[in-house]
């Protein structure tokens, strides 16, 4: 049986900081990561509290129903949003961690050890050259963990060729 192993939950806000969409991101005992995503109509009063119960329950159903859940309805969303929610689901199974996600999930940190997939595009520290690809998984101790201008997160490593970086959405700490 699946259990929930680690979970974070963030917000996107209104221009009046209310937190008008609660967003629930759990990872479970097989490694996968299920989301659950909450919204505050603009009629009600934002509640913190009810609006991580409610995501967090989206994301277990999800876990446990190994599906999607219903379609996010475009009326949900408040004329005083700073941000779009790109998500089409209320939640999702089965998906993949985006760089802030993964961040947050992990905290990594300098001197941590962590695995890079096999596939994960490499750059160069400055991320001037165009991507190197892995053949295999990859075992490296972080040097520092940075955002790009872009605002995604990513890893950078000391190899014998020299200081590389790969997006945080490709990483996971060794245990």
């Amino acid at each position: 049986m699946k259990k929930v192993v680690d979970e974070i939950f963030y917000y996107h806000r209104d221009i009046y900081n209310n937190p008008i969409v609660t967003i629930c991101l759990i990872r479970d005992s097989a490694n996968k990561f299920h989301r659950g995503i909450s919204f505050c109509a603009y009629t009600e009063t934002p509640n913190k509290k009810f609006g991580k119960g409610l995501a967090f329950a989206r994301a277990l159903e999800a876990m446990l129903s190994r599906e999607d859940g219903d379609n996010v309805g475009r009326a949900l969303y408040f004329p005083t949003m700073c941000v779009d929610i790109d998500k089409e689901n209320k939640s999702e199974y089965d998906v993949s961690p985006t760089s802030y996600e993964m961040k947050r999930m992990f905290n990594f940190k300098p001197g941590m050890t962590v695995t890079i997939a096999a596939n994960s595009k490499i750059y160069d520290a400055h991320m001037f050259r165009m991507p190197l690809k892995t053949d295999k998984v990859k075992t490296v101790k972080c040097l520092r963990v940075e955002k790009d201008d872009n605002g995604d997160w990513y890893l950078t490593w000391k190899g014998h060729r020299g200081t590389f970086s790969v997006f945080l959405d490709a990483v996971m700490p060794t245990r």
